[in-house]
């Protein structure tokens, strides 16, 4: 700010500390806190009541910053788009889905959106905000199949970390096998109970979900067939009991 021949600039500094507001006086190399201002500085009795101002302004602004919004993801699997309340669906389709519409009604609703034909590839898109080609997740992932989202990939999980987030993922992953690929690799600090595949593949070895299904095949599936994966980012992965 100028007044006269005079000025001061004024600066707000953030470090692992506490916030430190900074003045610097004209040609003063560096930074320096409030009680160590170099001498020799002209501030007139309008100036200084000026930078008091300035300086009380920013230190309320300081304070008043808002806490990180905590950020939780819901998706369904083979919900149609007018099975919902919002979408013309709810009780009209048979079905009322009071909680999704007030989340509707106190939120936001989107209409127009790409959308992807199967799981894997529709999931791989909201994770990484790009198109599945980009990430080859193209097609349904099998048991047995290995492989699964690239490493190199960026994921929500990964983008919220470098904002100072927690991130903890749970239920359908269903984007790959292969350690590389699971949420504890994908940016998320923690899994816990997360399926790897569509959830009717779990029924495959039980027969009485497929009677009739030969003796090798399904020795295959059960030999193939993960359980729902357990475990913390660069721990140990953990296969808990098949779901039925």
């Amino acid at each position: 700010m100028h007044d006269g021949a005079a000025y001061v600039r004024v600066a707000y500094k953030v470090g692992p500390a506490q916030p430190r507001l900074l003045l610097q006086a004209p040609g003063a190399e560096g930074n320096h806190a409030l009680p160590e201002i170099k001498k020799g500085v002209r501030m007139n009795a309008a100036s200084s009541i000026l930078a008091a101002g300035l300086l009380s302004l920013l230190a309320l602004t300081a304070s008043a910053q808002p806490a990180k919004p905590n950020i939780i993801l819901l998706v369904s699997d083979d919900t149609g788009y007018g099975d919902l309340g919002p979408y013309g669906g709810g009780e009209g389709r048979g079905m009322a889905t009071p909680h999704i519409d007030r989340l509707a009604n106190e939120g936001m609703t989107f209409f127009t959106f790409y959308a992807q034909p199967s799981c894997t590839p529709g999931r791989a898109a909201m994770q990484t905000g790009r198109i599945p080609n980009r990430s080859g997740m193209t097609t349904v992932a099998f048991q047995g199949q290995g492989g699964g989202l690239p490493a190199a990939e960026w994921t929500l999980a990964s983008v919220l970390k470098t904002a100072g987030y927690n991130t903890f993922f749970t239920g359908k992953w269903h984007l790959g096998e292969d350690d590389y690929a699971l949420p504890n690799a994908q940016g998320y600090d923690e899994m816990r109970y997360a399926g790897l595949y569509h959830l009717n593949a779990y029924t495959y070895a039980d027969p009485t979900w497929f009677p009739d299904m030969s003796d090798e095949l399904r020795a295959m599936f059960k030999k193939v067939t993960k359980g729902s994966m357990s475990g913390k980012a660069g721990g140990f992965n953990r296969s808990m009991q098949h779901i039925r």
